[in-house]
């Protein structure tokens, strides 16, 4: 019965915080902050002269930022707030209106929406997709079922919902 109470109150509690490094955390997180270290490595290992990591992951970051991403077609500093991040002369730019620039986010969400659903269509391309009805028995896997005591059993169980 206490354990049934203590699964309960597990069940019914929700996490408010994930650190960054978790691999439990947001995968877009997960790829940005993969993309960082590897571009402090890079900086790290083409420049021999000493410098603070914290300076060189401060450069990767703006430089991040600065370049046009293939899926929004925009840079994050653009998107975010209005500035040219453009490699052209200063006087091939051409000056951006609000009402531009505005355009141009939308675009960007447009673009990522449809990148997004590409993307769930190869994810989902060799999934097996089953119609549950209220009453059928269901097998729950629980990575906890297993003690880490080789003298205990598994809990496997299938459950009705």
């Amino acid at each position: 019965m206490l354990v049934q109470i203590k699964r309960e109150k597990q069940r019914k509690r929700t996490p408010k915080y994930t650190s960054v490094d978790s691999p439990f955390s947001n995968g877009l997180n997960e790829r940005l902050n993969q993309t960082l270290i590897n571009k402090i490595r890079c900086a790290i290992n083409e420049n021999q002269k000493k410098r603070a990591w914290t300076t060189i992951a401060k450069q990767c970051v703006q430089k991040y930022n600065e370049t046009e991403h293939t899926v929004t077609g925009f840079a994050p500093k653009y998107l975010l707030d209005g500035t040219d991040t453009t490699t052209l002369p200063i006087e091939l730019k051409q000056n951006v209106t609000k009402h531009h620039w505005i355009q141009d986010r939308e675009t960007a969400l447009k673009n990522t929406i449809k990148s997004h659903e590409y993307n769930k269509i190869l994810f989902n391309e060799d999934r097996l997709h089953y119609e549950f009805e209220v009453g059928d028995m269901v097998y729950v896997g629980n990575n906890t079922a297993c003690s880490t005591s080789i003298i205990e059993e598994c809990n496997y169980s299938s459950r009705e919902y």
